[in-house]
């Protein structure tokens, strides 16, 4: 598992962020804290951001097919 690339790929970025969140989450629960701001709140914030990225073409990339990356990134 090459980590490295993984990291440059921006679709496992964004699920590693929300599985991250959705964990951290579930683990708070696990041991009865309640966190001042609530899950729904920040995956709203965060698919807001997502929404962002996409619409500039940062998230994905529109010169290639599916949500792949240049050939550079993937080498």
């Amino acid at each position: 598992m090459d980590i490295k690339k993984k990291l440059q790929n921006r679709t496992f970025v964004v699920t590693f962020i929300t599985v991250l969140i959705a964990f951290i989450y579930q683990m708070f629960s696990m041991f009865g804290v309640v966190p001042q701001i609530s899950e729904a709140e920040i995956m709203n914030n965060l698919i807001l951001v997502i929404n962002m990225l996409a619409m500039l073409g940062i998230l994905v990339d529109p010169n290639t097919s599916g949500i792949k990356d240049h050939e550079e990134v993937i080498d």
